[in-house]
C-alpha cells in the first residue's frame, strides 16, 4: 500500500499474483483475490484474503472458486460484511471477520450482483 499523498510505501502484504482488490466502504479493510491453486490430493489454498489496512493484519483467509461475485460486501457502516458462498450468503462481524460467520443464509436464485455494498438476492 502506498500513501496516496507522498507516494511512500507504507504496507507491503505477503501474498502474490493478486488479481483483483476491493476496499471497504471506509477504507479500514481491504480484501484481495487470487486464482484458485491446487496441488492434486490436496484441498485449494485459501485464496480470498482480508487484511486490516492500519496494521496489514490478515483477518479472513478462505478458499473462493470463482472471480465472478467473489468481492465481499461491507455494508455502509462496516459493521457486517458478506460473502456469496455457492447458493449462500456468508455474514461475517464487518470490523474483525476473524470472528467468523455471524449468520448464515440460503435464499433462492442467489446472483452475484453488487449495487452500492449490498448483495441482491
Amino acid at each position: 500500500m502506498v500513501d496516496a499523498a507522498t507516494g511512500a510505501l507504507v504496507r507491503e502484504l505477503p501474498v502474490a499474483k493478486i488479481v483483483e482488490l476491493a476496499f471497504s466502504p471506509q477504507g479500514t479493510l481491504l480484501a484481495t483475490w487470487q486464482r484458485p491453486v491446487s496441488e492434486p490430493g490436496k484441498e485449494p489454498a485459501d485464496n480470498l484474503h482480508v487484511w486490516r489496512v492500519s496494521d496489514g493484519q490478515q483477518v479472513l483467509s478462505v478458499f473462493q472458486r470463482a472471480q465472478n461475485g467473489w468481492t465481499p460486501q461491507w455494508t455502509d457502516d462496516e459493521s457486517l460484511m458478506a460473502r456469496l458462498v455457492t447458493n449462500e450468503v456468508h455474514v461475517y462481524n464487518g470490523q474483525d471477520p476473524s470472528t467468523g460467520t455471524v449468520s448464515r443464509t440460503e435464499p433462492h436464485r442467489i446472483t452475484p450482483t453488487a449495487d452500492n455494498g449490498t448483495i441482491r438476492t
